[in-house]
């Protein structure tokens, strides 16, 4: 087994919340089942590891595909892997995503890059490298990103699983030809502060991939920069595409509002990002038809592209 750096302790909520566990069937599964087995504070919470989270993902997969809990708590934690195993390489398997996403949260977690790297190119073998970018990987940072807002411990699985993914875009999209006849050009950019790079790697992958001109400026972009990039008549019919994160609102709204003085009035805005972080920029903005908002990959497409892609 590989060594986890850190040892993450959670609280019965918050793997409910990464598993899709009620915490009433977690407390089930522990006190007639003795399934899992966690700790408990000075206070009597209940304190899970890393090793009941795995434990917990593993049967809930197997749950899932109509194994009855009393036959689950029977079986050993190899004998469970063994038909977890045989569920991966079986296609036809219900809910593959969920599968998936669970086994390379297990390989995050102990840092087992041979074997997230395995699951990973399974996923695009299987469903294509846009597919596994929206429906797996999307929702496995997510999972992940839940473990490190309850602890103050350096965020290293997340790092480890965001760089195998940075490094796969960057593959992925340096395989593309460069569009030359573009009637649209891109500028993608992330405003200072803000490091989370993987979703505008990805945009500019969907746009490359759909002949779309694109500039990549990359993260942590300072305003004064920006606004040397954006003068008027710079580029024609731009589109300057964002992100931005939780408590960032007021400095990406004074961010739109620079751009929009200091652009022409055929250039657009395109700011990607949570959905209830977004309400502040829909409300302050709702009147102006060059500000455009999106909280999913769907979204996007619908924006720039007009149509379904296909893979």
């Amino acid at each position: 087994m590989h060594n986890t750096i850190y040892q993450t302790q959670m609280d019965i909520n918050t793997i409910s919340e990464i598993s899709g566990i009620k915490p009433h069937t977690l407390r089930i599964w522990e006190k007639r089942y003795n399934i899992i087995h966690p700790q408990r504070s000075e206070g009597g919470t209940r304190i899970y590891s890393d090793e009941d989270l795995k434990t917990i993902l593993n049967i809930q997969l197997l749950t899932q595909y109509g194994y009855k809990i009393s036959k689950v708590a029977n079986l050993s934690p190899q004998e469970r892997n063994e038909i977890i195993k045989e569920k991966l390489d079986d296609e036809t398997s219900n809910d593959q995503y969920t599968l998936f996403i669970n086994q390379l949260i297990k390989c995050a977690i102990d840092l087992d890059e041979i074997n997230f790297e395995r699951y990973f190119n399974q996923c695009i073998i299987r469903w294509g490298f846009e597919d596994t970018i929206s429906y797996v990987i999307y929702p496995l940072l997510k999972k992940i990103g839940l473990l490190w807002e309850i602890d103050n411990i350096s965020p290293i699985e997340e790092h480890f699983a965001s760089q195998i993914v940075l490094q796969k875009i960057h593959e992925a999209t340096s395989l593309l030809p460069y569009p030359v006849h573009s009637d649209q050009e891109y500028i993608l950019f992330l405003p200072e502060n803000n490091h989370h790079a993987i979703p505008l790697l990805f945009t500019n992958y969907l746009l490359r991939k759909n002949d779309k001109k694109t500039i990549y400026l990359g993260e942590d972009v300072p305003l004064k920069n920006l606004l040397k990039v954006s003068g008027k008549g710079r580029f024609k019919k731009a589109v300057f595409t964002t992100f931005f994160i939780f408590r960032q609102e007021k400095k990406c709204i004074k961010t739109i509002e620079h751009l929009l003085n200091n652009t022409d009035n055929d250039t657009m805005i395109l700011v990607g990002g949570e959905i209830n972080n977004l309400h502040a920029l829909q409300r302050t903005f709702i009147d102006n038809t060059r500000v455009k908002t999106f909280s999913s990959i769907e979204e996007f497409k619908k924006i720039t592209l007009n149509s379904n892609s296909e893979n």
